[in-house]
């Protein structure tokens, strides 16, 4: 599966199916201008083509499925797109005899939009316009509201003058659409003003004020807040993907992150004082201590982080156990955690998450994740007046067995006395 993946993602590969995807709406292009008659040498041309095509992208999709199997795979929208045209195609291609089934024949201009799939910048570009999307529409309502009561005005006063572009609601609306897009007021009907070679030469100060005011609002107001809303929000959406790519660089340079992970946000972001931290330490190990023997197992340990709603599962494996714990050396001989290397377990790996922040603050240049990321390191490295205890894990543990030998040396005087 590791091989798979890294021919499916690499650049080689995915630049030829690009090419593939671009010769195949070459062919549609010519069917589409050729129109060649059922049964003829160019029409089976052209099917043996779309066979070839079809085939290739469906080999290219079970091979991105088996790379990245199971939900990655079906997490991402792209994938999505790609097995919705795949599966047209293919029903296309088999059931291209069944009546009605011909029309399907138009999806298959479809396929050139998964070369955005393939192109990062492409897909970034298309991702950071769909975030907008939302936005837009909400400003996009605000606007139609404001042609709603401009069409239900003309309705009420220019019906008599001008019944086929304002005899009805919608017949106004398309109006005040051609205004807006095709620059164009019905002037052929609705004159501003009387005409020069009259005696009269009026002007109709209504209609000035319709028009004057419903550009003003509507073309010079309301279309640029739309256009300004987009632009603000694809500039974040573009500044939040180029972070969530900084961050997974800078994370698969590290290696895997540590289990323990959504835990230490939740300590990071609430502590106010190193004594703070230490009280909550505590209270989190007598949550997890349910038999109340003061020490945790590795089961229990799994088995309480698991139960706990955090932003994602904690699931703590026997390699990440060992891990945490420095190779079991903050535990003691029966392989479980007391109140003190729980504690020494917790603050060790919360200076590590410090460091992978600071790292992926470097990473970035912009944004405001770097900022919190300083922050967050500077708040803990101000309040912690000793080292890092990561590093103070071997003295941890010695002085764990001192004062479990010193315990043992009390009560055997206090015996003998």
């Amino acid at each position: 599966q590791k091989v798979a993946q890294s021919i499916h993602d690499s650049m080689a590969f995915q630049l030829s199916v690009v090419g593939l995807i671009i010769c195949n709406f070459v062919v549609v292009v010519l069917q589409a201008e050729l129109k060649p008659e059922e049964g003829t040498d160019t029409d089976k041309l052209l099917f043996r083509f779309d066979i070839a095509f079809t085939t290739t992208f469906l080999c290219e999709l079970l091979l991105n499925f088996f790379a990245h199997f199971f939900w990655p795979f079906w997490m991402d929208g792209w994938n999505w797109f790609d097995f919705l045209v795949v599966s047209v195609s293919l029903v296309q291609l088999v059931l291209r005899d069944l009546p009605g089934l011909s029309h399907l024949r138009i999806l298959r201009t479809f396929r050139l939009l998964r070369i955005f799939g393939r192109m990062a910048q492409l897909r970034r570009i298309v991702n950071c316009i769909t975030a907008s999307i939302l936005p837009v529409i909400q400003a996009l309502v605000i606007g139609l509201v404001v042609v709603f009561i401009y069409a239900t005005i003309g309705v009420e006063y220019f019906s008599e003058d001008d019944p086929e572009g304002f005899k009805s609601f919608y017949r106004a609306v398309y109006s005040l659409f051609s205004v807006v897009a095709f620059q164009q007021w019905r002037e052929e009907f609705l004159p501003p003003f009387g005409s020069v070679n009259s005696e009269e030469d009026m002007m109709h100060v209504g209609r000035i004020a319709f028009i004057y005011s419903y550009v003003a609002v509507v073309v010079w107001i309301l279309l640029q807040v739309v256009v300004a809303v987009l632009l603000e929000n694809f500039f974040t959406a573009t500044a939040k993907d180029k972070e969530a790519m900084a961050i997974a660089k800078a994370s698969e340079a590290r290696g895997n992150l540590s289990a323990l992970e959504p835990l230490m946000e939740v300590l990071m972001s609430e502590f106010q004082t190193l004594e703070d931290l230490t009280l909550r330490i505590r209270a989190l190990f007598d949550a997890l201590d349910v038999d109340s023997k003061e020490c945790l197992t590795f089961e229990e340990l799994s088995e309480g982080l698991k139960k706990m709603g955090f932003r994602e599962k904690i699931h703590l494996s026997r390699e990440d156990w060992e891990s945490v714990t420095n190779g079991l050396m903050l535990c003691n001989e029966q392989t479980e955690v007391t109140p003190i290397g729980f504690d020494a377990m917790l603050k060790g790996q919360l200076a590590l998450f410090v460091q992978r922040r600071i790292a992926n603050a470097l990473a970035m240049n912009t944004g405001t994740t770097e900022v919190q990321a300083l922050l967050s390191a500077a708040k803990y490295l101000l309040l912690s007046a000793e080292p890092p205890p990561h590093s103070m894990s071997k003295r941890r543990g010695s002085q764990l067995a001192a004062a479990r030998a010193g315990s043992s040396e009390t009560a055997a005087r206090a015996g003998s006395s």
